[in-house]
């Protein structure tokens, strides 16, 4: 019997969204029940955390943070807790971990070392774009977020166009 921890994927709100308008209850009660988080900012992550649980103790929450700077050293460690018999949850700053967000370096660790993986249940920009476009969603690609310097972004939409 497998006695470790897994990774939960937490989903967060998009915006300034009620946390009761798109989080099911029942990711309440696992955030409710961890105490170790895997965050891209750890400003936005306690304010997330409190909204959803307001009588969890932020004394007793771990995390660690992933984002641009995070080392493979660091990353590699994050898991760690899951072979002691507790669970983890990731946490995207909007949405949905792993998509448009770090979150799916942590995810791929974890499938590499075997850790359970289990995705919760939320809203994801990407798809409420595709759902509201119009376009088909049974043929579509994503290709994440466009550069911020103009020149690369044009570049970057000049190969998207020729190869589509």
């Amino acid at each position: 019997m497998n006695k470790n921890g897994c990774l939960y994927l937490i989903p967060n709100t998009i915006g300034n969204n009620q946390i009761d308008e798109n989080i099911p209850i029942s990711v309440k009660t696992i955030i409710e029940n961890l105490n170790h988080f895997i965050v891209e900012n750890e400003k936005v992550a306690r304010k997330y955390i409190k909204l959803v649980s307001p009588n969890k103790s932020q004394k007793e929450i771990t995390l660690y943070r992933l984002n641009k700077n995070t080392s493979l050293i660091e990353l590699d460690s994050y898991l760690n807790i899951c072979f002691k018999g507790e669970s983890i949850g990731l946490i995207s700053d909007a949405g949905c971990p792993g998509i448009a967000d770090p979150g799916a370096l942590i995810v791929s660790k974890a499938h590499d070392l075997k850790i359970k993986i289990k995705p919760l249940i939320g809203p994801s920009s990407v798809l409420l774009a595709l759902m509201a476009s119009g376009m088909n969603g049974q043929n579509f690609a994503f290709n994440g977020y466009l550069p911020i310097n103009k020149t690369d972004r044009d570049k970057t939409i000049k190969l998207l166009e020729k190869n589509h």
